[in-house]
């Protein structure tokens, strides 16, 4: 069985304006996520059969809201 990874919204908290409001990204332009994912044998692109995943969403350096960050998920499929 597939399993999909994505960006379904984010928020900026410490924003003046936007702290509380959430976010779908678009997918183009200057403001995005980008994903990869890496399990036993490498880079995969997705994740299907058992074994240890790292799925390492971070946001595009070409931003023009937050800094280049990224967040590492874990996945293990027994």
């Amino acid at each position: 069985m597939e399993r999909t990874y994505w960006v379904d919204s984010y928020n900026l908290p410490d924003h003046p304006r936007y702290g509380d409001d959430w976010f779908s990204p678009s997918g183009e332009g200057a403001n995005v996520f980008e994903m990869s994912i890496v399990g036993d044998t490498g880079e995969v692109e997705y994740i299907r059969d058992k074994g240890s995943y790292c799925v390492n969403t971070y946001a595009d350096s070409t931003s023009t809201l937050w800094n280049f960050r990224h967040v590492w998920l874990f996945v293990d499929i027994v």
